[in-house]
C-alpha cells in the first residue's frame, strides 16, 4: 500500500463522454518494465449524470505505468478465487495510455459509449443453444486505409444465456464475432458489420463431441486444486505411447481447453482420437499430463496427479 509513503507520487485521472451514473474501474501496471509491480493499483469510480469524474492512484515515483479505463468488475463475488464476472460493456474502453511517475502527474480518457449492439445464438451441431460461453467482437479495420495509422479500435466480450443467446454492447464499426466456452472447441466466426445499425441474428457454431474427457487435477496428497487450467490436444503417435512427449508425436487437429472448478474437476468435449491432456497451476508450474484414447465413450477418473518427488515448498 502505497498511499503514505514517501516515494510515491499522485496520479490525477479524468474521465469524459461515459455513460450517466456508470461504475467503471482504473487501473495501473508497471508490469511491462518490473513484474514486481505487474499487480495493477486499480480504483473504481462512478461517473456523474453527464458522465464526467475523476478520480487519483498513488504510484511508486520513478516507475513507468500503463493505465487504462474498462468497466467494472465485482472482484467481491469470487473472494474464493474464482474468475471474475463478465462485465456489462455499456461503453468502450479506450486505449491506454502511458507515464512515468517522476513527479504528480494528470491523465484524460474521453469515452465512446456504446451505441449498437449485436445479438445472437451460440448452439452445437444440433441447433440446440449453449449456455455460458463466452462471445467476443474483435473490431476490424483497426488501421488508416491511406496512411497506415493504427486507429482506436474496441472490442467487446459477453457470456451466452441458458438459452445460448448472447448480446455484444458496441460502437459502430465492423467486427468478428466468435465464441470460446470451457472444455469446448472455438465457434465458427462471422464479420458484421454494425455501422449505423445493430446487427442481430448472428449464428455461432461449436462442433461439440457427444464424447467428454472428465478427471480432477489434484496435489502430492490427492487434495483437488481448484482454478487449474486443463489444455487437451489431439496427436498422432508416431513412436511409444506418450502423446505428450511431442518428439515423438504431432498434432492431429483438435484443441480444448477448461479451468477447474472450486474441487479441482474438469470436463472437456472431445472426438474420437489419442488426446495429450496437460494440467497447470500458478503454484505449481505444469502440474502433469497424461495421455488418454478416446473411442466412442466418454471417459471418467482422468485424474493429473502432481508427483511430491518433483516439488518442493519455499515458505516464508
Amino acid at each position: 500500500n502505497l498511499s503514505g509513503a514517501a516515494d510515491s507520487k499522485t496520479l490525477t485521472v479524468s474521465i469524459s463522454g461515459g455513460p450517466a451514473s456508470e461504475t467503471l474501474d482504473v487501473f495501473c501496471s508497471a508490469g511491462a518494465t518490473d513484474f514486481q509491480f505487474s499487480a495493477p493499483t486499480m480504483k473504481s469510480l462512478t461517473l456523474n449524470s453527464s458522465g464526467v469524474g475523476s478520480t487519483t492512484l498513488k504510484l511508486q515515483q520513478d516507475m513507468s505505468y500503463e493505465c487504462g479505463v474498462g468497466p467494472h468488475i465485482a472482484f467481491e463475488q469470487f473472494s474464493s478465487g474464482g474468475p471474475p464476472p463478465i462485465p456489462t460493456f455499456n461503453f468502450m474502453p479506450p486505449k491506454p495510455q502511458k507515464v512515468t511517475m517522476s513527479a504528480d502527474a494528470t491523465m484524460t480518457f474521453a469515452l465512446t459509449s456504446s451505441n449498437r449492439t449485436i445479438t445472437g445464438t451460440v448452439v452445437d451441431g444440433s441447433s440446440t443453444g449453449i449456455a455460458n460461453v463466452f462471445v467476443h467482437a474483435d473490431p476490424q479495420g483497426c488501421f488508416d486505409a491511406t496512411s497506415g495509422a493504427v486507429k482506436d479500435c474496441f472490442g467487446s466480450f459477453a457470456q451466452t444465456k441458458t438459452d445460448g443467446t448472447f448480446t455484444l454492447n458496441v460502437s459502430d464499426g465492423t467486427y468478428e464475432v466468435g465464441a470460446d466456452g470451457p472444455g469446448l472447441p472455438p465457434s465458427t466466426k462471422e464479420t458484421v458489420n454494425a455501422d449505423g445499425a445493430n446487427v442481430t441474428g448472428v449464428t455461432l457454431k461449436m462442433v461439440k463431441s457427444s464424447t467428454t474427457i472428465s478427471g480432477a487435477v489434484q496435489d502430492e496428497s490427492g487434495n483437488g486444486i481448484q482454478y487449474a487450467h486443463v489444455n487437451a490436444e489431439r496427436r498422432t503417435i508416431l513412436t511409444g505411447t506418450d502423446a505428450c512427449d511431442f518428439t515423438n508425436s504431432r498434432p492431429a487437429g483438435g484443441f480444448a481447453n477448461t479451468p477447474t472448478d472450486s474441487s479441482g474437476n474438469f470436463t472437456i468435449y472431445a472426438g474420437a482420437g489419442t488426446w495429450c491432456l496437460r494440467a497447470f497451476s500458478p503454484a505449481y508450474g505444469e502440474v502433469g499430463n497424461k495421455t488418454v484414447i478416446v473411442t466412442t465413450t466418454s471417459l471418467t477418473g482422468q485424474n493429473i496427479v502432481a508427483s511430491s518427488s518433483s516439488y518442493a515448498t519455499i515458505s516464508g
